[in-house]
């Protein structure tokens, strides 16, 4: 709770409340349009020093939990929706600037990390980034499983499948406490001991809870890995046999192993190639034979091998290279100005038919500067049941995803990436274990004939029995819907659209 002498307690004010009802009643809403507050009026002056306009929303930057508190105490009373910025212009889930009230956390205030190396564990801050908390950590020869770097705690908390997970499991696994403000304001720690339903509920769906204010995680000792990189040309006669090599080649192998297949379309009039990565964590007598063996296909000489022991840091740049197809094109487009479009699901397996046709509609369909891409999935992620990811999902053996890079005032973009969501619609569907990790819900559209294959993904991204429960939680600790990241209209409109219900 806010305490007597911060400088917020006595928020919000009356002169507060009269000046945001003028607000209130300036803002306009027609059909979808998104509403604003009355752009030439100031904030009140006991918030001017946390926030600043922009074309679509209010922007609150604070410094403390207190002070995130009394602004969801705002939002609450006036009904407003609120969204998170937590690293320079990444949101914590879906469109970042999609509510009434943005909480930027994106400055050094959130960016604490403070290691404890006798319970080896990690407390961080809510803008802390990935790419942070691996330097830190690393630097003081730790690690925890983290996704791709830019990402904040928003996609930690919504899955967080990286290149170590086979091993120690997705980052939502490996959170052990939760420092979270709720929409009434409320500032609590949920954990194994206490709030122990909403804990369940932040590990896997957390942004849609409240707002995340800091994490604290398990670490593990730091070990290099032996890696390689190897390109082949994707051709329509080899293809098939390629991906199918590269699966096989992965049978039985240990769970300290991570791999992918990526297939990459290059620039226009650049001939497509397939990126095989692979990575073991530990020593050299144990990867290199896997190496060797997936680089001895019979088919096609590959283009480009390098292999070799690396950092672990070097690791979590190259596969963030090989995803975001770094490899393949050098966009003159700055990282802080494009978006990606995703789209993804986890397969119980990846079958010959499977492959078959992905390589060919890749080879057909794949519009310039895309990349789709098998992950090997499955090792330790089963062993972990305490979060709202759900066991089928856990239990697959692959994870397959599409990526589009865009730029990011193209409002257009999800109709150029077609091809990849139909990809994942009608292709892999036919081997899913019920839908994507959450961190890879689909990029959310205003068409309705996308709207319920939309919902449908996300409720089979949690299971019908975790969603229930969901939908129950939520009810319980936001049950004005204000944080809706990119669900939409939010966990309880989506209750509401959908006309068979759960």
């Amino acid at each position: 709770m806010v305490g007597v002498n911060h400088p917020l307690a006595s928020f919000p004010s009356e002169a507060t409340c009269e000046t945001l009802n003028t607000k209130v009643a300036q803002r306009s809403v027609n059909g979808n349009k998104r509403r604003r507050f009355g752009g030439n009026q100031s904030m009140p002056s006991n918030l001017a020093s946390l926030s600043c306009y922009d074309d679509h929303a209010s922007t609150f930057r604070p410094k403390d939990p207190l002070e995130v508190s009394s602004i969801l105490k705002l939002t609450s009373e006036h009904n407003f929706t609120a969204s998170v910025l937590n690293s320079k212009g990444t949101g914590t889930h879906g469109d970042a600037r999609g509510g009434e009230i943005v909480i930027d956390l994106s400055s050094r205030h959130f960016q604490r990390i403070e290691i404890d190396h006798d319970a080896m564990t990690v407390t961080v801050g809510g803008g802390v980034t990935s790419r942070m908390l691996d330097i830190a950590l690393c630097s003081e020869s730790l690690t925890t499983p983290l996704v791709g770097y830019t990402v904040g705690l928003g996609a930690f908390l919504s899955g967080g499948f990286g290149f170590s997970s086979r091993l120690h499991g997705l980052t939502v696994d490996n959170i052990l406490d939760v420092e979270v403000v709720l929409a009434d304001g409320s500032v609590l720690h949920a954990n194994a001991y206490n709030h122990i339903d909403l804990f369940w509920a932040l590990k896997g769906c957390g942004t849609g809870f409240g707002v995340i204010t800091g994490l604290k995680l398990r670490c593990y000792p730091l070990v290099n890995s032996v890696s390689a990189n190897i390109i082949f040309p994707f051709e329509r006669s080899t293809a098939a046999d390629l991906m199918k090599h590269w699966r096989d080649c992965l049978e039985g192998v240990p769970d300290e192993v991570y791999s992918n297949f990526v297939m990459a379309a290059g620039p226009a009039a650049s001939e497509p190639v397939a990126i095989l990565q692979i990575c073991h964590l530990g020593d050299e007598d144990v990867g290199m034979p896997i190496i060797d063996r997936m680089a001895a296909f019979s088919g096609t000489k590959y283009h480009f091998k390098d292999c070799g022991e690396i950092t672990y840091l070097r690791q979590q740049e190259l596969v963030e290279a090989v995803l975001k197809g770094a490899a393949v094109e050098k966009s003159q487009t700055p990282e802080n100005q494009v978006k990606y479009l995703l789209d993804g699901n986890v397969l119980a397996d990846l079958t010959d038919e499977v492959i078959e046709e992905s390589s060919l509609r890749f080879l057909d369909e794949a519009p310039a500067g895309s990349i789709w891409c098998f992950e090997l999935f499955g090792g330790s992620l089963a062993k972990t049941t305490d979060n709202c990811i759900p066991s089928e999902t856990r239990a697959g053996k692959f994870h397959a995803a599409s990526i589009l890079r865009v730029p990011a005032d193209d409002q257009d973009a999800w109709h150029n990436d077609e091809a990849g969501r139909d990809w994942i619609r009608s292709t892999i569907s036919k081997v899913t274990t019920g839908g994507p990790l959450p961190s890879f819900l689909p990029t959310s559209s205003t068409d309705a004939r996308e709207a319920k294959r939309y919902h449908d993904v996300i409720r089979g991204s949690y299971g019908h029995e975790n969603w229930s429960r969901l939908k129950k939680l939520k009810k319980q600790y936001d049950s004005k819907n204000c944080f809706r990241y990119g669900f939409d209209a939010g966990m309880l409109g989506l209750e509401e659209q959908l006309v068979d219900g759960l």
